[in-house]
């Protein structure tokens, strides 16, 4: 058996050779050309809306479109959107500009898009380019032993205190290399998220990434769409290739709605055999949890530096990058990066996460988080959620 096989290798083993290779974030469907041109020959005669259609892909869990101003940015225009769930989201013309901005998601499938102005926007070109579509992808699961051990937050096996855990957890959906990708990430105060370095690096990405909380099944097994949030802010020092690590700043505050997980500044590390809980959106699904047969196997083996890393054996899949790695205590003590069947090393036969002790020490070094020479304590600082 595979994961058999991987223990006693993880054993005889205390780290593989440190790797710099990329990880690939999870493929999260495909983008069709639209090419949609909108002028003003196609004005409606009277106001505020000039303009209105609706786009929509059959079978697609949600889409997303691709704006951009051709001519006319400085005109006082906003371009709105109204999903199936009900929510509009509104952009103004200056905001999408002339290089283009990607749309939050809109679950179902489809969309009303309208323009609206005061006066009419005489002189104004707009593109409608692309629709990125969200689809079942048949994601490979990192299992181990056989069977997915997963379950959704809601679900009536996950322990209480588990499942208290999950709140501040949120889908990134982003765009990178051309494709549009899914991961998982975490808040750590009223408005920074933490991820993968191989996720979310740089402004453009950034610009493409929204974070989506609240995206889960309820006890009944009703999906609930959650709460959107766009990426506001991605800084150079906040973003560490070795750690595989990357803390990005949101728009508003998702903190003051849904909590976050306080950041120790005496860092707890994971234990050999120690219990584990991964809250994750595997495929870029409903918020799930690994918690059955998930265990620390070996620590510390090399990641992309050396002894950053612990191998897991929690069920993970393609999305689930960037996940909150919690011990039995509900302390933060990783940030999965690698599922074995999902990344591009062959190296790694086991699913792992960057050590939390690692990452502290750097957020530190950010003033992230008070360094315990400043005189901060752990006690009470940890698995807490804030306020």
């Amino acid at each position: 058996m595979r994961r058999l096989a991987a223990i006693s290798l993880a054993l005889m083993c205390s780290s593989a050779a440190a790797q710099e290779q990329a990880i690939e974030p999870h493929v999260d469907g495909r983008i069709l050309d639209l090419s949609v041109n909108i002028t003003g020959d196609d004005f409606r005669d009277n106001g505020p809306i000039w303009w209105r259609s609706d786009f929509s892909k059959v079978g697609a869990k949600s889409i997303r479109l691709f704006l951009r101003v051709v001519e006319g940015t400085e005109l006082p225009a906003v371009i709105e959107l109204e999903g199936e769930d009900g929510v509009a989201r509104s952009y103004d013309i200056a905001d999408i500009g002339t290089d283009g901005r990607w749309t939050g998601m809109f679950p179902g499938g489809r969309v009303v898009i309208s323009l609206l102005s005061d006066t009419r926007p005489d002189g104004l070109s707009l593109m409608i380019e692309e629709m990125a579509i969200e689809t079942e992808t048949g994601t490979l699961y990192s299992i181990w032993g056989g069977e997915d051990e997963t379950a959704h937050i809601n679900d009536a096996a996950v322990p209480q205190s588990i499942r208290d855990l999950g709140a501040p957890v949120a889908k990134l959906s982003f765009f990178l290399g051309g494709k549009p990708r899914s991961c998982t990430g975490t808040l750590i105060n009223r408005d920074h998220l933490l991820t993968n370095q191989h996720c979310v690096a740089d402004a453009a990405t950034c610009r493409s990434a929204i974070a989506v909380f609240g995206y889960e099944r309820t006890a009944d097994n009703r999906l609930r769409l959650g709460q959107q949030f766009d990426c506001a802010e991605v800084k150079e020092v906040l973003v560490n290739f070795e750690l595989d690590a990357s803390l990005i700043r949101l728009d508003g505050t998702p903190g003051d709605t849904f909590g976050f997980h306080k950041i120790d500044p005496v860092a707890t590390d994971a234990v050999i055999s120690e219990e584990l809980a991964i809250i994750q959106h595997p495929g870029g699904n409903e918020k799930q949890i690994s918690f059955i047969n998930c265990t620390v196997m070996a620590l510390p083996v090399d990641g992309r530096a050396n002894e950053t890393d612990f191998s897991h054996t929690c069920d993970t899949a393609g999305g689930s990058s960037g996940s909150p790695v919690f011990n039995a205590n509900g302390v933060l003590v990783g940030l999965h990066h690698y599922g074995f069947n999902d990344g591009q090393i062959e190296e790694w036969t086991e699913n792992r996460a960057v050590r939390m002790s690692g990452i502290t020490d750097w957020l530190q070094q950010q003033g992230i988080v008070q360094s315990p020479s400043d005189g901060a304590t752990s006690e009470g600082t940890n698995s807490t959620l804030g306020d």
